[in-house]
């Protein structure tokens, strides 16, 4: 997952890691991932937390850990571009609404005692929400864990990223099966100065079976230069569509009587180098149109079930089990 969407650092929660199984995945994975993580001693079989860095897009052997709450809580400082910092918060909050409500006060207490910086970005199983319309069926968590979490997003300039993007959208990462409820309790907050360098927020499914959905998004250093999208290249499943193929073997085997022709009758205007551009040119110009067309019926269908779907979560007007089935649908 990391490597095919170019993840930068994944967090994760509920992790049940041991020394003994890190140990055993960092030499599976020794050339590609470094894994930071925080367990409960006395309990390692629930909680644990735990920041995987990609190692081909992270600085991740200029890294410090700070354990905040075991196995719920650990800050992490890596560095970023030049000399900057990034910090990172990894959370899984307690369940129970008051140990809920406490948990966000010992942060707090923890940043302060410790002198840590405020995090850039606080992310994990929140285990409640903010507001009812992250809930279906919607309701108001109690005041006592909703209230100390707000006022640690004003203690340390903290926004809801995807809240923010999206507006009154509705979007759901946790699915119960036993009640059929859905709620956005896996959450990114961002810095507010450093929210305008974010974006690609998305709310995705996992690659594996899990009853979360993963909750993405971008962000840049907003000093970095611009950088292109680099060199064309032919996407190579497209290979396999026959039609295409004759296209281009047709392409091709005129570009190769053309170099034949131009042997005899070399000009600046009509020589090897010019018929070589051309002919990439029109490679080019045949795949983008084939592939466009292709995928506009296939993404065609793809947005329309979507947007049925978001249409049908976000009308209020619709009976609740038919919201309650559509947010299914998308799980």
């Amino acid at each position: 997952m990391m490597r095919t969407n170019n993840i930068g650092i994944l967090a994760i929660q509920e992790t049940h890691l041991t020394q003994e199984l890190v140990d055993t995945l960092h030499e599976t994975f020794q050339k590609s991932l470094v894994i930071k993580w925080s367990s409960d001693p006395n309990n390692t079989n629930s909680k644990g937390v735990a920041i995987i860095l990609n190692k081909g897009l992270t600085r991740w052997n200029e890294t410090e850990e700070i354990e905040l709450v075991k196995g719920r809580a650990m800050m992490m400082t890596i560095k970023w571009h030049q000399e900057k910092k990034l910090h990172v918060l990894c959370v899984y909050a307690p369940n129970d609404p008051n140990e809920n409500g406490d948990f966000w006060k010992k942060i707090d207490q923890e940043l302060r005692e410790k002198n840590l910086p405020s995090p850039d970005v606080m992310l994990g199983d929140f285990n409640m929400v903010e507001d009812s319309i992250d809930r279906l069926k919607t309701r108001n968590d109690p005041v006592y864990c909703t209230e100390a979490l707000r006022e640690l997003k004003r203690t340390h300039h903290l926004a809801d990223g995807w809240r923010r993007t999206n507006g009154g959208d509705k979007g759901y990462t946790f699915y119960q099966k036993a009640t059929k409820a859905h709620s956005r309790i896996d959450r990114i907050y961002v810095a507010e100065n450093r929210l305008a360098s974010t974006y690609e927020w998305e709310i995705e499914e996992a690659p594996i079976q899990t009853d979360h959905k993963v909750v993405k998004m971008t962000i840049c250093d907003p000093d970095t230069p611009y950088i292109g999208p680099g060199r064309w290249t032919l996407p190579l499943p497209l290979l396999k569509e026959k039609e295409l193929v004759k296209k281009l073997y047709e392409i091709g085997m005129e570009a190769q009587g053309e170099m034949e022709r131009v042997k005899m009758n070399r000009t600046d205007e009509r020589n090897p180098q010019t018929v070589l551009r051309n002919f990439k040119t029109s490679v080019q110009e045949c795949v983008k149109g084939y592939n466009k067309q292709k995928m506009k019926k296939i993404n065609g269908a793809i947005e329309k079930l979507k947007k049925d779907l978001e249409d049908t979560i976000n009308d209020e007007t619709q009976d609740e089990d038919r919201r309650k089935e559509a947010a299914a649908e998308t799980d």
